[in-house]
């Protein structure tokens, strides 16, 4: 392979270059301002950003984005909870992007091969979609891709770049545990290369690689910690290979499920494969030079990740990768593609590289939006809907009370947490109840509470509506608790507000527990826990709802009262004990009071129903 430097460089090419990762990275600037928080993004925040608890083995167990979740936490820390704030660390991946792409594309003389890495990388919309977001996948993209324009250096003088290919590979795999297949044929695949040029057993090379062994060792042990507990999932899962990787991720990339498009990409990348094939044969004799080893090392990776990954989850049970965790497959593919391009030693024509252009502009032009996510299970609430919410609650001598889901309950109390907890909590029940005044639920769901309620709004690119009750729920009072109060140190773990025993009711219609209170004195953030408890007859606990009160607001020292309801399901016969208490979780000195404690027993059609609904959604 020729040095770098020998490779004629074109001004106009650059300034272009210049020109298009500017309008790149402020596209994503703006949406990373404006689109809301996704479900996993209001679920990382709230779990690991806002509570700093991000290390392995301490942290919830579905975190497999620890470097994320790190960065994020310090511009949380530094620069406060606003989206662009969380965002920033994969908007600075974006950066490293950029520069990694135009590492290769210095290795690149062919246009076409050009705008095939360029393009691919830089004006693919749905790919990029994941700079713009606080997970993990961009900036490991991102770190994966500068490792891989190292390579080549490291192919031309043996002993330059490996421990930055190391290094980047391991700050990509903390970032994206779901990389943790192809670092490690990657790492297989140096390994055998410098075995075979007599380089691996330099001291300093021996030392790297044996830190790069132990790190991967460590997540290994890690990943297999959480398969033992049934936290290793990904998705949703399937028996089919390829619908569940190529087939997402072509949905993914492209925005659309059509099995045309699909067989057009499969066709390309075996010609793709053949004519690197070709190639190789070609010059097998001369494999030792950088272009053609590095040509093969993609070959290689590329095919061996596709039999590996099909291997794991035959032999291991391991997830097949799945849409969003696929995303190593696009990236692959577009360097495989455009480095085997390049290998055509015939001149290519080079208005061929005007299609590829004009195929990913139009593309980008018509996906670009400032409103949503490209994945569904990324949806997001639109802000109409809550501002519809804000205007209800002014009207409302009561709080309302609003449901979900655990898709649409991250989302909802985000929104809630940046609006100073203006409305209640959402609660998402086991089993749907039509006691609610709203419901932010699933497009799929909204059949099982039409009898109940009415469509107030909906939204194309979401799948959550807006449901109100059609019969307001009239709320009967049933115990009025006095004003009280408390100081918790922090050797204290629990306050109760108040408490029933023994208690027998006319109706088996749900209670309502609403608690008025202010915390004057205490350490913030505080997390504590509002918990309601109900104990049946027998007792055993049938009901139990909670509010953290970090996701309701970030400070409560604020001199302001606040009003939380919590809500049980359907009552049994006979109550042995209902409880509600605050959790002092963390111990921290609080000092709180209490203005009042009501209980309600709700009143009106269907508030006791519970129709028969997937679980899952």
């Amino acid at each position: 392979m020729e040095g770098v430097k020998e490779i004629p460089e074109s001004r106009s090419f650059n300034r272009f270059f210049f020109i298009l990762s500017v309008f790149v990275f402020v596209i994503a600037i703006v949406r990373s301002i404006v689109v809301p928080f996704s479900n996993d993004e209001s679920t990382t925040f709230f779990n690991y950003e806002q509570t700093g608890y991000i290390s392995p083995y301490t942290s919830l167990l579905n975190n497999n984005h620890f470097l994320n979740s790190l960065l994020s936490w310090v511009c949380f820390r530094l620069f406060g909870d606003s989206t662009l704030s969380l965002r920033l660390p994969n908007l600075i991946g974006l950066i490293v992007l950029v520069v990694a792409v135009f590492r290769l594309s210095k290795r690149l003389t062919q246009p076409i091969a050009k705008a095939i890495l360029v393009a691919g990388l830089l004006l693919s919309f749905h790919w990029l979609g994941f700079f713009s977001m606080c997970r993990g996948y961009g900036m490991s993209m991102a770190f994966v891709t500068l490792a891989f324009s190292y390579i080549p250096d490291y192919l031309e003088n043996k002993k330059a770049g490996i421990f930055k290919i190391y290094l980047l590979l391991d700050l990509a795999l903390c970032a994206n545990l779901t990389l943790m297949s192809p670092i490690a044929i990657i790492t297989a695949l140096v390994f055998l290369y410098q075995i075979h040029h007599h380089r691996f057993f330099k001291i300093v090379n021996t030392i790297i690689w044996l830190f790069h062994l132990a790190l991967l060792l460590f997540w290994i042990k890690y990943l297999l910690y959480m398969k033992s507990l049934d936290h290793l999932h990904s998705g949703i899962g399937g028996n089919s290979y390829w619908h569940v990787t190529f087939d997402s991720l072509i949905t993914l990339i492209t925005g659309m499920q059509n099995s045309c498009i699909a067989y057009i990409i499969v066709g390309i990348c075996i010609l793709i494969t053949a004519i690197g094939l070709q190639y190789i044969i070609k010059i097998r004799k001369h494999i030792e030079e950088g272009r053609a080893t590095f040509i093969l090392f993609l070959m290689l990776l590329f095919n061996g990740l596709i039999v590996g990954a099909y291997l794991l989850n035959k032999l291991l049970g391991v997830d097949m990768p799945e849409d969003r965790t696929a995303l190593i497959f696009y990236l692959l593919f577009i360097i495989y593609a455009a480095f085997i391009i390049e290998s055509v030693h015939n001149n290519i024509p080079k208005f061929l590289a005007i299609p590829v252009w004009m195929i990913f502009i139009v593309h980008y032009a018509f996906n670009l939006n400032f409103s949503h996510h490209s994945l569904e299970m990324y949806s997001v609430i639109p802000n109409r809907y809550y501002n519809y919410l804000l205007e209800e609650q002014k009207h409302s001598p009561n709080r309302i009370a609003v449901k979900g889901s655990t898709y649409s309950e991250p989302v909802y109390n985000y929104l809630n947490y940046k609006h100073n907890g203006a409305l209640n909590y959402m609660d998402y029940p086991d089993a749907m109840i039509m006691d609610a005044d709203f419901y932010i639920t699933e497009k799929p769901v909204m059949k099982y509470c039409l009898p109940y309620y009415q469509v107030i709004d909906s939204d194309k690119h979401s799948i959550f509506v807006l449901l109100k009750r059609i019969q307001p729920v009239t709320r009967r009072p049933v115990l009025n608790y006095d004003k009280c109060s408390a100081q918790m140190d922090t050797n204290s773990q629990y306050f109760n507000f108040c408490m029933l025993k023994d208690t027998a009711f006319n109706s088996h219609d749900p209670l309502s527990v609403e608690v008025n209170f202010k915390i004057t004195e205490g350490e913030m953030p505080t997390f504590c826990w509002l918990v309601m408890s109900l104990d049946s007859a027998e007792g055993k606990t049938v009901c139990y709802k909670r509010i953290p009160l970090n996701k309701i607001k970030s400070n409560w020292v604020d001199g302001t009262s606040e009003d939380l309801i919590l809500t049980t399901d359907v009552l049994p016969k006979r109550v042995h004990r209902l409880v509600c208490y605050l959790w002092n979780l963390r111990h921290q000195r609080l000092k709180v009071e209490v203005n009042y404690v009501r209980l309600f027993q709700l009143d009106g059609y269907g508030v006791d129903v519970s129709p028969s609904w997937p679980k899952s959604q």
